[in-house]
């Protein structure tokens, strides 16, 4: 962790990996009575959250089913629905031939592998339903 002191107006840029700045500025200095506030400028494909928002979310993925969804001819698709009925209906339209369709409810989705992915875009698009295709 980085910490700084920093002024009003004081700017600090980070570069990600592949590029992309962030910006962090200070908009006004503490007082007595509030925190300080900042200011985040990112590119528009990137989620900012505070992390209270973020556990929030991510509990709230937790309490959601998901589904691994499967037919003969397509790929199985690891979905997020509100219901069994709905991962079906999310699952033909990504595969409008499919049919023989199966669904499982997944016990423990937070042990799935791809459970980490399924959070990313839960915090990204935060819409059911939503999957992943697996392999």
């Amino acid at each position: 962790m980085l910490v700084l002191c920093m002024q009003e107006g004081d700017i600090t840029t980070i570069t990600t990996p592949d590029g992309s700045t962030l910006s962090v500025v200070v908009l006004d200095e503490a007082s007595d009575t509030e925190g300080v506030r900042l200011g985040i400028s990112a590119p528009h494909d990137y989620r900012i959250l505070r992390a209270s928002s973020r556990n929030e979310r991510l509990g709230e993925l937790r309490n959601i089913p998901i589904f691994e969804v499967r037919s003969a001819l397509h790929q199985t698709q690891i979905i997020a629905a509100q219901d069994y009925t709905s991962a079906i209906e999310w699952y033909q339209q990504q595969y409008p031939n499919s049919c023989a369709i199966e669904a499982d409810t997944l016990n423990s989705p937070a042990q799935h592998p791809l459970f980490p992915r399924m959070e990313a875009i839960w915090l990204e698009q935060h819409t059911l339903p939503f999957g992943i295709a697996i392999g």
